[in-house]
């Protein structure tokens, strides 16, 4: 937002929010959010957007494997 309250990139925002509420209401709540992730990637691509993904830090799975963590692991 600016400092008179209007959302930048306003188009660009409410196309994200709506397909995040798509994908919110197709998976449901309570899910990774991991697959949230890679269900808005790939719907924000089918609809055009050009998106970058998160990349994960080397070793991650080794980590989580260690600990048997699920926080924060694929």
């Amino acid at each position: 937002m600016t400092r008179m309250g209007k959302i930048i990139h306003e188009q660009l925002s409410g196309a994200t929010i709506g397909i995040a509420m798509e994908v919110l209401n197709e998976l449901n709540p309570g899910l990774d959010e991991i697959l949230y992730e890679r269900a808005m990637v790939i719907e924000l691509r089918r609809q055009g957007h050009a998106v970058a993904v998160q990349k994960r830090p080397p070793g991650l799975e080794a980590c989580c494997a260690a600990t048997k963590s699920k926080i924060g692991c694929p």
